[in-house]
């Protein structure tokens, strides 16, 4: 026992030792033949390595053959498709072969040398199929060497004319893996479905002196018998394009020349080989005119199917340099696609290499119904799902002969990867040519010129279907003049529109309705830019000269540098810019009526000095619409002077970069302005100043939608004028140093007077704030004072806070001197701000040195002596031995 118990072990001690030795040999074998297959490239030109390919070829058969034995119960050769026996003489199979590269040549082995003349020598052959017999004339095919230099090749099979096989002179029998096992096939029965011809084709077995050569792909050439067989003129021209292209210039392309073609048909309507029909088409392909001729000499419903089924397969193997081929149907005049050697690929519609093509697709037309049609294939499952079942069902019809097939270059295990992969493939080009459809990525710049009335529409479209501008809505009275429906499909398209009716205040109020050009299904815009041309569009009028003003508006003369608008009528028609460094004269008795939203702007100093009985009046010309602005800009201390100016109705403008807030606008210039009334302002102020020197008297402004006057960093005095029921502030600064004197400030929305942004040294002096939302208002770093004022009848009568975190403190008044009596609240103040209030009258027992608190008449000076002096002294500048408590004056 203990014997055979060792001879036991010794067994199976050395059966292990051997297993493992041929695992590893087996495993080592694998890695050096992934190798020598991922470094190929390497490889082909070492002598160590060439010496080495007849047994890396030979181990990989050995391989190859191991696995397939594997399918050996799943291995048919009676499947249904017709099997061809072809009969070669030894020395004529001989002299086939032998006309080959050797497999270790360089060429061969890098895959550089192609097919040519030297090797469509035929031999004789007979062909059997069913109980006929053929005499043919045979030779080896393919462009390429995997065509020929391995075990299982490519055949071309000619017979006699008078003895047609099923009316076919000429049969390709291709190597299926070439043809990417069955996707040629369903190539071909998508160009089926889609109204397409092509060359007969469909699987055969091959056996060659009864030597069984496996599955082959048969095609038939082309021929006048395919033509008839199809139903087309049979006596017409296919042409097409030589392989390689016969040039050795390295940009040259098919489309190039007729010289890139041949004919694989040809028309017996001359005595000489004409390539006319070619030739017309190729000089029409360079006319810029070619897409309105191009259905004239194309067959654009062919066209669309051709390319339809080309994108299906990610395919741009039909390119500029080769696998085209053009059928003049010459009963038509037009040319029609066949499709050939449509391939598989992961080509991008937009990547497809094809002159012919891209002219064609460049019109928006052919475009958008090429895509029309391709919607419609691709947003039906059931084209994808008909198309994956004619698939598998060649494959499990077929595969049983692919199995037993022990020539075929790839082992039966990797063809089965690769019909699945390739399966895989044709299902996601579908659903990604589906969702090309989805993918819209729209950017817009509205560029508007209010003076022409025109919205220049700059788009810029990522999307492939394309997108339609369907409709455009315009705020209340504009009106579209332009027509609508553009198709939208390049990467930058440009639109130009024109409307009608009030120039547009607010483009980003305008409303653009995209839809999908294919689906209709709403489109949204990603980002909206928008630039008013308008803003410089007076630009160059800044820096003209007075000559070519006056030349450029009739309504104005020119004596001594003076530019003179006359007495009378003058209708302002567009915006009019008047030049700097002269002076502007507005005659007494002017009326000037503005077309809506046009304005007059000066660079220069404005003398405008109406008078009582003749005043400069401004009015709408369209009584629902206001006018724009009356602005004078950058004249800097060159003081413009301006006396019984009426203006009525304005409103705001932007002009040559400068947002004029303001009916009557004042920027960076000086001004004196007596006797104005400013009323019904549509814009954001009535009178706005900037940065300037001001002195404004005896004026009046009432009933402007927001403020009556608004300042911003100005200096200077406000006096002896009326604000009444301004829809916000009736005076409204910001960083300003002003003397507010002698003012009636009533019925404003929110504040009588509103001050801001670091207001200092500004004072409130002798001034009835009466009926607004709040009298007085001091926030983020102001110190106003209010020196013998009156405050009454508002919600609020002084109010202090900090509104902007920029400040470090809110408001600051002083007050002295004033009436405080009547409002809702007398005063109010946040934790950043102060209210000092004395010898004031203040309902309310408010404390503070000299305050009390006593109805009396609230208009007349009185309460004389209870006043501080030194107030007066320090904010007025006014020495008085005595003080009232009120109005230091009646007015």
């Amino acid at each position: 026992m203990n014997v055979f118990k060792t001879i036991k072990h010794l067994v199976w001690r050395r059966a292990f030792w051997v297993a493992l030795f041929v695992v590893m040999v087996a495993v080592n074998a694998v890695l050096v033949l992934a190798y020598m297959s991922n470094n190929r490239n390497q490889l082909i030109y070492s002598p160590i390595a060439k010496a080495g390919l007849p047994f890396y070829r030979s181990a990989r058969e050995v391989i190859n053959a191991a696995i397939d034995s594997t399918y050996v119960f799943a291995m048919r050769r009676d499947v249904g498709i017709p099997q061809y026996r072809l009969e070669i003489a030894t020395d004529d199979l001989r002299k086939l072969n032998n006309a080959l590269p050797s497999s270790l040549d360089n060429e061969v082995i890098a895959g550089s040398i192609l097919f040519d003349e030297a090797l469509k020598d035929t031999v004789k052959g007979v062909l059997h199929y069913g109980d006929k017999a053929y005499d043919v004339k045979v030779r080896y095919r393919g462009l390429n060497p995997n065509h020929w230099t391995r075990p299982k090749k490519s055949w071309q099979i000619k017979f006699n004319k008078d003895t047609p096989f099923q009316g076919i002179r000429t049969l390709k029998l291709i190597i299926p893996v070439d043809r990417g096992y069955f996707a040629e096939a369903l190539n071909n029965y998508r160009a089926k479905k889609l109204g397409l011809s092509y060359p007969a084709a469909e699987f055969v077995q091959l056996y060659v002196n009864n030597n069984y050569q496996g599955v082959y792909f048969s095609v038939e050439d082309f021929s006048a018998a395919f033509l008839e067989r199809s139903q087309l003129p049979p006596d017409a021209n296919i042409y097409a394009t030589d392989e390689p292209l016969s040039t050795d210039q390295e940009d040259a392309i098919a489309y190039d020349s007729v010289s890139f073609w041949n004919k694989q048909t040809s028309d017996t309507l001359f005595n000489f080989d004409n390539f006319s029909e070619l030739d017309f088409l190729l000089s029409r392909m360079q006319q810029d005119n070619f897409a309105d001729v191009a259905p004239d000499i194309i067959d654009m419903d062919n066209f669309y199917s051709w390319n339809i089924v080309a994108l299906l397969a990610g395919s741009n193997h039909q390119s500029d340099w080769g696998n085209m081929r053009l059928y003049f149907n010459n009963v038509k005049g037009k040319f029609e696609f066949i499709p050939w050697d449509v391939g598989l690929k992961n080509t991008m519609p937009d990547q497809l290499a094809n002159e012919l093509t891209e002219k064609l697709l460049s019109n928006p037309t052919f475009y958008q119904e090429r895509n029309r049609r391709l919607w419609e294939y691709v947003s039906n499952e059931k084209n994808l799902q008909d198309d994956v079942t004619y698939y598998d069902g060649l494959y499990n019809q077929l595969k049983g002969a692919f199995y037993s097939d022990f020539k075929k270059h790839e082992n039966n295990h990797t063809f089965n990867g690769r019909v699945v992969e390739i399966r895989n493939q044709y299902a996601g080009l579908f659903g990604t040519l589906k969702g090309l459809f989805g993918e819209d990525i729209i950017n817009l710049t509205v560029r508007h010129d209010a003076s022409k009335k025109i919205l220049a529409l700059s788009f810029e479209v990522d999307s492939f279907a394309g997108v339609t501008l369907a409709g455009i809505t315009l705020p209340q009275g504009s009106q579209l003049v332009s027509n609508t429906g553009q198709y939208l499909f390049r990467p930058n398209e440009d639109v130009a529109i024109t409307y009608s009716g009030v120039p547009i205040g607010d483009i980003s109020s305008i409303i653009f309705n995209l839809i999908h050009a294919v689906t209709g299904e709403p489109v949204g815009i990603g980002s909206i830019r928008f630039i008013d041309n308008s803003t410089f569009a007076k630009f160059d009028d800044v820096r003209a000269s007075a000559e070519s003003f006056v030349a450029a508006h009739a309504q104005f003369r020119l004596e001594n540098n003076e530019i003179i608008l006359p007495s009378g009528i003058h209708v302002f028609l567009e915006d009019i810019v008047a030049p700097k460094d002269v002076l502007v004269s507005i005659q007494p008795g002017t009326t000037i009526y503005f077309a809506p939203g046009v304005s007059f702007v000066s660079y220069s100093p404005i003398e405008a000095l109406g008078t009582a009985g003749r005043p400069i009046v401004l009015r709408r010309l369209n009584p629902n619409e206001p006018w724009g602005s009356f602005a004078i800009l950058n004249a800097g201390s060159n003081k413009s002077t301006i006396e019984y100016l009426d203006a009525d109705g304005g409103g705001s403008d932007y002009i040559n970069g400068s947002f004029i807030s303001g009916m009557v606008s004042v920027y960076y210039s000086d001004i004196e302005a007596r006797n104005l009334t400013i009323s019904r302002s549509a814009s954001d102020d009535g009178m706005n100043l900037k940065y300037s020197k001001v002195l404004v008297m005896q004026s009046t402004f009432n009933n402007n939608s927001a403020d009556g006057l608004d300042g911003d960093y100005i200096s200077g005095t406000i006096d002896g004028s009326v604000f009444l029921d301004n829809g916000n502030d009736g005076i409204d600064l910001s960083g300003s140093r002003i003397m507010i004197s002698n003012n009636r400030l009533a019925g404003s929305g929110d504040k009588c007077v509103s001050i801001g942004e670091g207001t200092n040294n500004t004072v409130i002096f002798n001034t009835i704030l009466d009926g607004c939302h709040i009298g007085v208002q001091a926030k983020d770093g102001s110190y106003p004072a209010v020196i013998n004022s009156i405050i009454i009848n508002n919600d609020i009568g002084i109010d202090t806070y900090r509104k902007k975190e920029l400040y470090i403190t809110g408001g600051h008044i002083v007050v002295s001197n004033s009436i405080i009596r009547g409002n809702a609240e007398a005063v109010h103040q946040d934790e950043f701000s102060d209210i000092a209030v004395s010898f004031s009258n203040i309902q309310g027992a408010y404390s503070g040195e000299g305050n009390f608190d006593e109805d009396k008449n609230y208009f007349l000076v009185q309460d004389i002596g209870k006043g501080d002096t030194h107030t007066v002294i320090q904010y007025a500048g006014i020495n008085v031995e005595q003080a009232p408590v009120g109005l230091f004056e009646a007015f």
